[in-house]
């Protein structure tokens, strides 16, 4: 429900782009786009990756998982939400009427992509600080 809720916040920011007419050329929604894929199969590297055993407390090894595998699926839909939306843009390439205004619908693609870039990347430096207290924290007790 809250990755919907998001989805519309991104088209309410994208609606003040109608009022000015602005068209989205087809080579920043390709960048944007492909900067995405690359930044998900990076990040999907990450999670994958994560080393977890040296972590040895039962119920913190639990709730890393836990948080990891809803970091991953939230990975997974924001990528398939964009690739649904980068593949809508093809065919929605004529300006849709809202309140009056021309908008297209690209504006939203590319928002979305950017929203999407940020949170891959918020996400890397959260897993990178993740590796970082669990090797100081394995360093600490091993002391």
């Amino acid at each position: 429900m809250k990755h919907l809720i998001r989805m519309i916040v991104v088209f309410i920011l994208t609606l003040p782009f109608a009022y000015y007419s602005i068209k989205p050329e087809k080579d920043l929604i390709n960048t944007l786009y492909n900067v995405s894929g690359i930044l998900f199969s990076i990040g999907l590297g990450l999670i994958v990756t994560l080393d977890l055993s040296q972590v040895r407390n039962d119920k913190l090894l639990k709730g890393i998982r836990k948080n990891i595998r809803i970091v991953r699926n939230t990975f997974i839909i924001y990528f398939v939400i964009n690739t649904a939306f980068y593949i809508l843009s093809f065919y929605l390439i004529h300006p849709i009427s809202v309140f009056g205004f021309e908008y297209y619908y690209g504006i939203f693609v590319c928002l979305t992509c950017i929203y999407t870039i940020m949170y891959f990347v918020y996400n890397f430096l959260e897993i990178q600080q993740l590796k970082n207290d669990i090797t100081d924290a394995v360093n600490n007790s091993q002391s």
